[in-house]
């Protein structure tokens, strides 16, 4: 029978390793190259934000954790605190985006939006909220099932609206920027420093938006990114959201995304 000294010493061990290790879900943000074997990984997490850890090993070929650690897909993480950087002590995916993965203009349109996420978000600030609409785009892309990737543009251009709306960035799509009276159906404009302009006010150089553009901008924030594939919506209008968010994102961003060309070149080719 162990002693009490030794009892107590083994459970204060215990006790500390366990506060030295954490579990979580994660979606992976982007990795890189570390030392010879290793890679550090950048994750999106459900309960603890944007944190960063090594996969010691990870590239060998007998690597037990390189087939779980897998862009797009969301991850069962198990953690372990470092003194200068956290490292992976084991990783399960939960679901896997496999559809996404089988087409590449699916790939680069949802890659492109978690480029915006990383840029955008420090570490170990977590919101539940970023997370969820990470896992909800995952599941609308994926979910898509025809053949061009303009849909895929749409869904990460709304994704990157409700995202600058969690940042606190949400454009007046109800009322004129200017005169504040509720916007009717008629003639109206964007201002991509902040929302939508009436005719009355006498907008200069200010880019026309249609009414329907201005609904499902209104439905996007108060829905899934799924539902918008339910709705009937025809190419000009894919075009015209792909347009206005693009040029609201580049007003609010210092600089611009890696992914940006490819996906205007691809938007250029419808």
């Amino acid at each position: 029978m162990l002693s009490s000294s030794v009892a107590q010493c083994l459970n204060s061990s215990v006790s500390k390793f366990i506060s030295m290790t954490y579990k979580t879900s994660g979606i992976i943000l982007k990795k890189q190259d570390w030392r010879d074997y290793d890679r550090l990984f950048t994750f999106y997490t459900k309960d603890f934000g944007k944190i960063s850890a090594v996969s010691r090993g990870v590239k060998k070929i007998k690597s037990k954790l390189a087939g779980n650690l897998q862009e797009l897909a969301v991850i069962d993480l198990f953690i372990i605190n470092g003194r200068r950087v956290d490292q992976l002590g084991g990783a399960v995916i939960d679901k896997n985006f496999l559809r996404i993965k089988a087409n590449l203009d699916l790939i680069n349109a949802t890659l492109s939006s978690l480029e915006l996420v990383d840029q955008l978000t420090k570490e170990k600030l977590a919101d539940p909220d970023i997370f969820s609409l990470l896992e909800d785009f995952l599941s609308a892309v994926n979910s898509i099932n025809q053949p061009t990737g303009l849909k895929a543009v749409v869904l990460s251009q709304l994704f990157n609206f409700k995202f600058f709306d969690l940042l606190g960035y949400r454009p007046e799509l109800y009322n004129c920027l200017e005169c504040k009276n509720k916007i009717s159906s008629g003639v109206n404009y964007f201002d991509y420093s902040g929302g939508v302009v009436c005719q009355n006010c006498q907008p200069q150089n200010l880019k026309l938006i249609s009414k329907e553009a201005i609904k499902i901008l209104r439905f996007s924030l108060d829905h899934n990114l799924g539902d918008y594939l339910k709705v009937n919506i025809n190419k000009n209008l894919d075009l015209e959201l792909i347009s206005i968010i693009d040029n609201f994102m580049k007003f609010r961003l210092d600089k611009e995304l890696k992914s940006r060309a490819y996906i205007m070149n691809l938007v250029m080719s419808h």
